[in-house]
């Protein structure tokens, strides 16, 4: 039962935000591009920063040797996941000939591949489990968050665009 409240918890918090963020947009107290400048302040400062402190804190020879099964686990899983998602993206669209066809399938193929993987699970899962598994969590994802970094923008990204993915 102490699983349940502290999930529930953690929801409560998350859904007193989503309100407040919509209040405060709705009032026109925070300008209309506001959730661009919240998203790329949890993608490049609060996520990578919880990662560093936890790791910072928690990494030393022990504990990697002690969890180095978790990234072969996060890495068995990604592949099986990239594995179906092309044997399953055909389906969703038929005879990609076009390139926007082709765009449209490589779509589903990184969303079947992710999945909801985001970075609000990092905060739900310390705030539910605590430091240590977080930096358990962190390590089944490493592989993941590498992948969808390098892969999934790769394809993401429409070969036609004339863009250049840069690391």
């Amino acid at each position: 039962m102490e699983i349940f409240y502290l999930t529930l918890n953690q929801m409560i918090t998350m859904f007193i935000l989503i309100v407040a963020g919509y209040a405060l947009r709705k009032r026109n107290i925070l300008p209309e591009e506001s959730h661009l400048t919240l998203s790329r302040l949890e993608t490049y400062i609060l996520v990578p920063a919880l990662n560093i402190v936890t790791w910072a804190k928690k990494c030393n020879p022990q504990t990697l040797s002690e969890n180095a099964v978790l990234v072969l686990y996060g890495m068995g899983v990604i592949i099986v996941a990239i594995a179906l998602a092309y044997l399953l993206a055909p389906l969703f669209v038929k005879n990609a000939k076009t390139s926007a066809e082709k765009y449209q399938r490589n779509i589903y193929k990184y969303a079947m591949t992710f999945g909801n993987y985001g970075y609000v699970g990092n905060f739900i899962v310390l705030g539910v489990w605590g430091e240590e598994m977080f930096f358990k969590f962190s390590m089944f994802t490493i592989c993941v968050a590498f992948v969808c970094s390098s892969w999934g923008l790769i394809i993401l990204i429409p070969k036609d665009s004339g863009k250049v993915v840069s690391f």
